[in-house]
């Protein structure tokens, strides 16, 4: 059994980035995500060795934290930063699952909102790029491939960077079917939620 450790959440930013490799070098989750992290393919991802249980209140410092300073969304790990995406979906009212870090198929996140309008399945991709490394076409056309593919409602792609023009202009010509969210989008997207 894996221990249960606490993680620490600061707004002094000086004392985050001390404490940033006990948040990347731990399995996390907040308690009502737990059966995702909990799950079987989850505890056997080479290098993480604990399980890590991390309340909505921690959560809600962490993302305090991004609005005060969002360049600090560059500083997490590529997995955190998933992590992060599918608990943002999951509070605007998705039952998610995170896919193994490797070997994904081309999709970080399995999103279905709850409700009863229909069955709908959102495939959801996770870029963690530095800022002036923006996504291209390709990564695009990739994901839509994959949505279209699996006869997915739509995909969604989120970048801590930008997207070039042309992977832009591909995306108006398929707007309903895949939406683009990058830097900008996210910390305007988490401010909006932790106002309400």
């Amino acid at each position: 059994m894996h221990p249960n450790v606490n993680i620490f959440i600061t707004d002094d930013t000086d004392e985050l980035g001390a404490r940033i490799d006990l948040f990347e070098n731990v399995w996390s989750c907040s308690s009502h995500l737990s059966k995702v992290y909990r799950s079987p393919e989850a505890e056997l991802i080479e290098g993480w060795n604990h399980l890590v249980e991390v309340s909505k209140a921690d959560w809600d410092g962490f993302f305090r934290l991004l609005v005060s300073s969002p360049s600090i969304l560059h500083k997490i790990s590529p997995r955190k930063f998933e992590e992060s995406v599918a608990e943002l979906l999951a509070r605007s009212g998705m039952e998610v699952r995170l896919t193994p870090y490797t070997k994904d198929g081309g999709r970080d996140i399995i999103a279905t909102p709850t409700g009863a309008i229909g069955d709908f399945l959102y495939l959801v991709e996770c870029k963690h790029y530095r800022p002036d490394f923006p996504v291209g076409i390709s990564l695009v056309c990739e994901l839509y491939g994959i949505v279209e593919m699996e006869r997915a409602t739509a995909g969604i792609l989120f970048t801590t960077s930008r997207f070039t023009s042309s992977a832009q202009a591909f995306r108006d010509t398929v707007k309903h079917r895949l939406s683009l969210r990058d830097y900008i989008d996210l910390i305007e997207w988490i401010t909006r939620m932790m106002d309400n």
